[in-house]
Protein backbone atom coordinates (compact mmCIF):
# COMPACT_ATOMS: atom_id res chain seq x y z
CA UNK A 1 0.00 0.00 0.00
CA UNK A 2 2.85 2.47 1.05
CA UNK A 3 4.66 1.68 -2.04
CA UNK A 4 1.53 2.01 -4.39
CA UNK A 5 0.52 5.52 -2.52
CA UNK A 6 3.73 6.90 -3.16
CA UNK A 7 5.07 5.67 -6.71
CA UNK A 8 1.52 4.58 -8.30
CA UNK A 9 -1.99 6.19 -8.70
CA UNK A 10 -4.03 5.67 -6.04
CA UNK A 11 -3.78 3.27 -3.47
CA UNK A 12 -2.56 -0.40 -2.39
CA UNK A 13 -5.99 -1.38 -0.58
CA UNK A 14 -8.10 0.36 -3.19
CA UNK A 15 -6.22 -1.65 -6.16
CA UNK A 16 -5.93 -4.81 -4.04
CA UNK A 17 -10.16 -4.59 -3.45
CA UNK A 18 -10.99 -3.91 -7.21
CA UNK A 19 -8.74 -6.45 -8.51
CA UNK A 20 -10.09 -8.75 -5.83
CA UNK A 21 -14.00 -8.45 -6.59
CA UNK A 22 -12.93 -7.76 -10.33
CA UNK A 23 -11.72 -11.50 -10.13
CA UNK A 24 -14.31 -13.21 -8.53
CA UNK A 25 -17.17 -11.42 -11.49
CA UNK A 26 -14.72 -12.18 -14.36
CA UNK A 27 -14.62 -16.32 -13.10
CA UNK A 28 -18.70 -16.31 -11.98
CA UNK A 29 -18.89 -15.00 -15.50
CA UNK A 30 -16.68 -17.02 -17.50
CA UNK A 31 -15.68 -19.82 -15.47
CA UNK A 32 -15.98 -23.17 -17.52
CA UNK A 33 -15.23 -25.52 -14.86
CA UNK A 34 -18.46 -27.13 -13.59
CA UNK A 35 -20.23 -26.80 -10.48
CA UNK A 36 -18.99 -30.30 -9.14
CA UNK A 37 -15.40 -30.67 -10.43
CA UNK A 38 -15.78 -33.99 -9.81
CA UNK A 39 -18.36 -35.39 -12.20
CA UNK A 40 -18.58 -34.76 -15.96
CA UNK A 41 -19.94 -31.92 -17.15
CA UNK A 42 -24.47 -32.70 -17.76
CA UNK A 43 -26.90 -30.05 -17.88
CA UNK A 44 -27.38 -31.29 -13.75
CA UNK A 45 -23.84 -29.84 -13.75
CA UNK A 46 -23.54 -27.95 -15.76
CA UNK A 47 -20.53 -25.29 -15.57
CA UNK A 48 -20.29 -22.61 -12.85
CA UNK A 49 -20.53 -19.11 -14.95
CA UNK A 50 -23.52 -17.98 -15.64
CA UNK A 51 -22.58 -17.57 -19.40
CA UNK A 52 -21.29 -20.70 -19.81
CA UNK A 53 -24.14 -22.59 -17.83
CA UNK A 54 -26.30 -20.44 -19.96
CA UNK A 55 -25.20 -21.59 -23.72
CA UNK A 56 -24.97 -25.16 -22.47
CA UNK A 57 -27.96 -25.36 -21.06
CA UNK A 58 -29.77 -23.82 -24.12
CA UNK A 59 -27.64 -26.35 -26.65
CA UNK A 60 -27.77 -29.43 -24.67
CA UNK A 61 -31.50 -28.99 -24.07
CA UNK A 62 -35.03 -29.48 -25.46
CA UNK A 63 -37.69 -27.09 -25.27
CA UNK A 64 -39.39 -29.50 -23.10
CA UNK A 65 -36.29 -30.07 -21.00
CA UNK A 66 -36.19 -26.56 -20.83
CA UNK A 67 -39.99 -25.59 -19.30
CA UNK A 68 -41.10 -28.68 -17.55
CA UNK A 69 -37.49 -29.99 -17.04
CA UNK A 70 -35.90 -27.21 -14.45
CA UNK A 71 -33.73 -26.11 -17.49
CA UNK A 72 -34.66 -22.59 -17.51
CA UNK A 73 -34.87 -22.74 -13.71
CA UNK A 74 -31.41 -23.72 -13.84
CA UNK A 75 -30.00 -21.01 -15.88
CA UNK A 76 -32.43 -17.98 -14.24
CA UNK A 77 -32.10 -19.86 -10.54
CA UNK A 78 -29.04 -22.35 -10.14
CA UNK A 79 -26.19 -22.03 -7.38
CA UNK A 80 -23.81 -20.37 -7.46
CA UNK A 81 -24.30 -18.20 -10.79
CA UNK A 82 -27.67 -17.18 -11.73
CA UNK A 83 -28.59 -15.05 -14.12
CA UNK A 84 -30.77 -13.35 -12.32
CA UNK A 85 -27.43 -11.95 -10.32
CA UNK A 86 -25.83 -11.35 -13.42
CA UNK A 87 -28.27 -9.15 -13.91
CA UNK A 88 -28.71 -7.56 -10.99
CA UNK A 89 -24.59 -7.18 -11.17
CA UNK A 90 -25.25 -5.11 -14.51
CA UNK A 91 -28.19 -2.60 -12.64
CA UNK A 92 -26.01 -2.23 -9.70
CA UNK A 93 -22.77 -1.00 -12.22
CA UNK A 94 -25.43 1.36 -14.38
CA UNK A 95 -26.91 2.90 -11.06
CA UNK A 96 -23.77 3.56 -9.30
CA UNK A 97 -21.88 5.07 -12.28
CA UNK A 98 -25.33 7.18 -12.84
CA UNK A 99 -25.11 8.31 -9.39
CA UNK A 100 -21.46 9.11 -9.04
CA UNK A 101 -21.44 11.19 -12.11
CA UNK A 102 -24.49 13.14 -10.56
CA UNK A 103 -23.11 16.49 -8.91
CA UNK A 104 -23.51 19.88 -8.45
CA UNK A 105 -21.11 22.14 -9.24
CA UNK A 106 -20.56 25.59 -7.46
CA UNK A 107 -18.71 27.96 -9.11
CA UNK A 108 -15.88 29.94 -7.21
CA UNK A 109 -13.57 32.71 -7.68
CA UNK A 110 -10.44 34.22 -6.14
CA UNK A 111 -11.51 37.05 -4.07
CA UNK A 112 -8.45 39.12 -4.99
CA UNK A 113 -7.45 37.91 -8.16
CA UNK A 114 -9.51 38.05 -11.44
CA UNK A 115 -9.96 35.52 -13.95
CA UNK A 116 -9.12 32.60 -11.70
CA UNK A 117 -12.00 30.38 -11.09
CA UNK A 118 -12.87 26.62 -9.40
CA UNK A 119 -15.60 24.56 -8.98
CA UNK A 120 -16.71 22.47 -5.87
CA UNK A 121 -18.72 19.48 -7.12
CA UNK A 122 -21.52 18.01 -4.45
CA UNK A 123 -21.64 14.49 -5.29
CA UNK A 124 -24.97 13.23 -5.16
CA UNK A 125 -23.55 10.23 -3.12
CA UNK A 126 -21.50 12.89 -0.91
CA UNK A 127 -20.60 10.36 1.53
CA UNK A 128 -19.32 7.85 -1.09
CA UNK A 129 -19.47 4.22 -0.20
CA UNK A 130 -17.75 5.03 3.17
CA UNK A 131 -21.49 4.42 5.16
CA UNK A 132 -21.57 0.98 4.07
CA UNK A 133 -17.96 0.05 4.75
CA UNK A 134 -19.05 1.07 8.11
CA UNK A 135 -22.00 -0.90 8.75
CA UNK A 136 -20.49 -4.00 6.97
CA UNK A 137 -17.72 -3.76 10.19
CA UNK A 138 -20.13 -3.04 12.77
CA UNK A 139 -22.20 -6.29 11.74
CA UNK A 140 -18.94 -8.19 11.50
CA UNK A 141 -18.41 -7.31 15.03
CA UNK A 142 -22.38 -8.21 16.23
CA UNK A 143 -21.74 -11.65 14.25
CA UNK A 144 -18.52 -11.86 16.07
CA UNK A 145 -20.06 -11.18 19.63
CA UNK A 146 -22.88 -13.27 18.85
CA UNK A 147 -20.70 -16.19 18.09
CA UNK A 148 -19.16 -15.70 21.63
CA UNK A 149 -22.10 -15.46 23.57
CA UNK A 150 -23.82 -18.72 21.73
CA UNK A 151 -20.44 -20.78 22.37
CA UNK A 152 -20.68 -19.63 25.67
CA UNK A 153 -24.10 -19.49 26.91
CA UNK A 154 -25.86 -21.13 24.08
CA UNK A 155 -27.80 -17.73 24.33
CA UNK A 156 -30.46 -19.02 20.69
CA UNK A 157 -32.05 -15.49 20.64
CA UNK A 158 -29.23 -13.45 19.79
CA UNK A 159 -27.50 -16.03 17.60
CA UNK A 160 -27.62 -19.27 16.82
CA UNK A 161 -24.76 -21.27 14.73
CA UNK A 162 -24.03 -24.67 12.93
CA UNK A 163 -21.23 -26.28 14.11
CA UNK A 164 -17.96 -25.21 12.44
CA UNK A 165 -20.09 -21.61 10.58
CA UNK A 166 -19.60 -18.20 11.34
CA UNK A 167 -23.09 -17.46 9.85
CA UNK A 168 -25.91 -17.18 12.02
CA UNK A 169 -28.62 -19.76 11.76
CA UNK A 170 -31.25 -18.41 13.95
CA UNK A 171 -32.22 -15.52 16.60
CA UNK A 172 -32.18 -11.66 16.09
CA UNK A 173 -28.47 -11.89 14.29
CA UNK A 174 -30.37 -14.13 11.36
CA UNK A 175 -32.38 -11.26 10.74
CA UNK A 176 -29.83 -8.30 10.64
CA UNK A 177 -27.75 -10.60 8.54
CA UNK A 178 -30.35 -10.95 5.09
CA UNK A 179 -30.87 -13.27 3.15
CA UNK A 180 -27.77 -13.87 0.30
CA UNK A 181 -29.96 -14.42 -2.94
CA UNK A 182 -33.41 -15.37 -4.20
CA UNK A 183 -33.20 -18.72 -2.77
CA UNK A 184 -33.34 -18.11 0.70
CA UNK A 185 -36.44 -15.72 0.93
CA UNK A 186 -38.51 -15.82 -2.40
CA UNK A 187 -38.11 -18.95 -4.41
CA UNK A 188 -39.26 -20.58 -0.68
CA UNK A 189 -42.51 -18.89 -1.43
CA UNK A 190 -42.57 -20.15 -5.05
CA UNK A 191 -41.40 -24.02 -4.54
CA UNK A 192 -41.21 -25.86 -1.48
CA UNK A 193 -38.22 -27.69 -2.85
CA UNK A 194 -36.26 -24.46 -1.50
CA UNK A 195 -37.96 -24.50 1.98
CA UNK A 196 -34.05 -25.65 3.59
CA UNK A 197 -32.66 -22.42 2.44
CA UNK A 198 -34.95 -20.95 5.26
CA UNK A 199 -32.77 -23.29 8.22
CA UNK A 200 -35.78 -24.15 9.57
CA UNK A 201 -37.79 -20.80 9.50
CA UNK A 202 -41.27 -20.06 8.24
CA UNK A 203 -41.74 -18.55 5.01
CA UNK A 204 -43.28 -15.27 6.66
CA UNK A 205 -39.83 -15.13 8.74
CA UNK A 206 -37.83 -14.82 4.98
CA UNK A 207 -39.98 -11.73 4.47
CA UNK A 208 -39.84 -10.15 7.66
CA UNK A 209 -35.84 -11.23 7.22
CA UNK A 210 -35.85 -9.17 3.87
CA UNK A 211 -37.65 -5.69 5.35
CA UNK A 212 -35.60 -5.91 8.72
CA UNK A 213 -32.37 -6.53 6.90
CA UNK A 214 -33.30 -3.54 3.76
CA UNK A 215 -34.49 -1.11 6.76
CA UNK A 216 -30.47 -1.74 8.86
CA UNK A 217 -28.95 -1.20 6.08
CA UNK A 218 -30.85 1.77 5.44
CA UNK A 219 -31.05 3.71 8.71
CA UNK A 220 -27.62 2.47 9.22
CA UNK A 221 -26.24 4.11 6.12
CA UNK A 222 -27.53 7.50 6.97
CA UNK A 223 -26.52 7.52 10.18
CA UNK A 224 -23.15 6.55 9.44
CA UNK A 225 -22.89 8.78 6.80
CA UNK A 226 -23.93 11.98 8.72
CA UNK A 227 -21.46 10.68 11.45
CA UNK A 228 -18.40 10.52 8.64
CA UNK A 229 -19.41 13.94 7.05
CA UNK A 230 -19.45 15.63 10.34
CA UNK A 231 -16.38 14.29 11.64
CA UNK A 232 -14.26 13.80 8.59
CA UNK A 233 -14.37 18.11 7.86
CA UNK A 234 -17.03 17.58 5.07
CA UNK A 235 -19.74 19.69 6.82
CA UNK A 236 -20.78 22.59 5.21
CA UNK A 237 -19.04 24.66 7.95
CA UNK A 238 -15.73 23.08 7.57
CA UNK A 239 -16.03 23.28 3.65
CA UNK A 240 -16.88 27.51 4.28
CA UNK A 241 -13.73 27.31 6.40
CA UNK A 242 -11.50 25.98 3.31
CA UNK A 243 -12.65 28.03 0.62
CA UNK A 244 -12.19 31.41 3.09
CA UNK A 245 -8.70 29.66 3.89
CA UNK A 246 -8.09 29.52 -0.10
CA UNK A 247 -8.89 32.81 -0.96
CA UNK A 248 -12.26 32.00 -2.59
CA UNK A 249 -15.33 33.16 -2.64
CA UNK A 250 -19.09 32.14 -4.56
CA UNK A 251 -19.55 34.89 -6.77
CA UNK A 252 -22.66 37.20 -5.10
CA UNK A 253 -22.05 35.82 -1.66
CA UNK A 254 -19.83 37.69 0.96
CA UNK A 255 -16.43 36.63 1.77
CA UNK A 256 -17.16 35.47 5.30
CA UNK A 257 -17.71 31.53 6.91
CA UNK A 258 -21.28 32.45 7.92
CA UNK A 259 -22.40 33.48 4.62
CA UNK A 260 -20.74 30.20 2.40
CA UNK A 261 -21.54 27.80 5.39
CA UNK A 262 -25.46 29.10 4.81
CA UNK A 263 -25.02 28.84 1.39
CA UNK A 264 -23.83 25.17 1.28
CA UNK A 265 -26.63 24.32 4.01
CA UNK A 266 -28.78 24.12 0.91
CA UNK A 267 -27.31 21.29 -0.49
CA UNK A 268 -24.58 19.16 2.01
CA UNK A 269 -27.59 18.16 4.21
CA UNK A 270 -29.93 16.79 1.84
CA UNK A 271 -27.24 15.01 -0.52
CA UNK A 272 -25.37 13.59 3.14
CA UNK A 273 -29.03 12.17 3.98
CA UNK A 274 -30.05 10.89 0.13
CA UNK A 275 -26.40 9.54 -0.48
CA UNK A 276 -26.25 7.62 2.75
CA UNK A 277 -29.88 5.94 2.01
CA UNK A 278 -29.03 5.56 -1.95
CA UNK A 279 -25.39 3.46 -1.16
CA UNK A 280 -27.50 1.67 1.90
CA UNK A 281 -30.22 0.62 -0.39
CA UNK A 282 -27.78 -0.65 -3.55
CA UNK A 283 -25.66 -2.48 -0.91
CA UNK A 284 -29.28 -4.42 0.81
CA UNK A 285 -30.56 -4.85 -2.89
CA UNK A 286 -27.27 -6.56 -4.27
CA UNK A 287 -27.02 -8.59 -1.18
CA UNK A 288 -30.45 -10.09 -0.92
CA UNK A 289 -30.71 -10.74 -5.02
CA UNK A 290 -27.60 -11.87 -5.53
CA UNK A 291 -24.37 -11.12 -7.22
CA UNK A 292 -21.80 -12.90 -9.44
CA UNK A 293 -19.05 -14.41 -8.09
CA UNK A 294 -20.88 -14.47 -4.97
CA UNK A 295 -19.52 -10.80 -4.07
CA UNK A 296 -21.57 -9.17 -1.44
CA UNK A 297 -23.48 -6.01 -2.37
CA UNK A 298 -20.90 -3.76 -0.69
CA UNK A 299 -17.73 -5.44 -2.78
CA UNK A 300 -20.22 -4.49 -5.54
CA UNK A 301 -20.47 -0.76 -4.88
CA UNK A 302 -16.72 -0.65 -3.65
CA UNK A 303 -15.49 -1.97 -7.09
CA UNK A 304 -17.70 0.34 -8.93
CA UNK A 305 -16.56 3.64 -6.98
CA UNK A 306 -13.01 2.51 -6.75
CA UNK A 307 -12.94 1.69 -10.88
CA UNK A 308 -14.69 5.60 -11.06
CA UNK A 309 -11.54 7.00 -9.07
CA UNK A 310 -9.08 5.62 -10.68
CA UNK A 311 -10.75 6.98 -14.17
CA UNK A 312 -10.72 10.37 -12.74
CA UNK A 313 -7.19 10.31 -11.24
CA UNK A 314 -5.56 8.94 -14.61
CA UNK A 315 -7.71 11.88 -16.21
CA UNK A 316 -6.08 14.11 -13.92
CA UNK A 317 -2.55 12.71 -14.49
CA UNK A 318 -2.78 13.20 -18.06
CA UNK A 319 -4.30 16.53 -18.24
CA UNK A 320 -1.38 17.43 -15.71
CA UNK A 321 1.19 16.39 -18.34
CA UNK A 322 -0.23 18.71 -21.61
CA UNK A 323 1.25 22.07 -22.28
CA UNK A 324 -1.01 24.70 -20.24
CA UNK A 325 -2.64 26.17 -23.44
CA UNK A 326 -3.70 23.25 -24.65
CA UNK A 327 -4.72 21.95 -21.13
CA UNK A 328 -6.53 25.34 -20.88
CA UNK A 329 -7.92 24.94 -24.51
CA UNK A 330 -9.59 21.21 -23.53
CA UNK A 331 -11.17 22.51 -19.96
CA UNK A 332 -12.57 25.53 -21.35
CA UNK A 333 -11.02 28.41 -19.06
Amino acid sequence: DEVVTKWGLGSGISLFILAGVSSAIFTGTFNWIPVDPTTPISVTNPPSGVLPKTIYILTHSSVSDLINGGGLERIMFGYPNSLIAFITTIIIFIIVVYAEGTRVMIPLSHARVRGIRASYPIRLLYPSNIPVILISALLADMNAIGYILWSKFGTWWIAGFRPGSTTPMMGFLWYLNGPRGLAEWLLPLIDPRYSGYLYGHEWWQGLLRVGVYMSFMVVGSILFSVLWVESTGMSPRDIARQIVAGGLQIPGFRTTEKSIAMFFERYIPAVTVLGGAIVGLLAGFAHIMGTVGNVSGTGVLLAVSIAIRYSEILAREQLAEMHPLLRRFIVGE
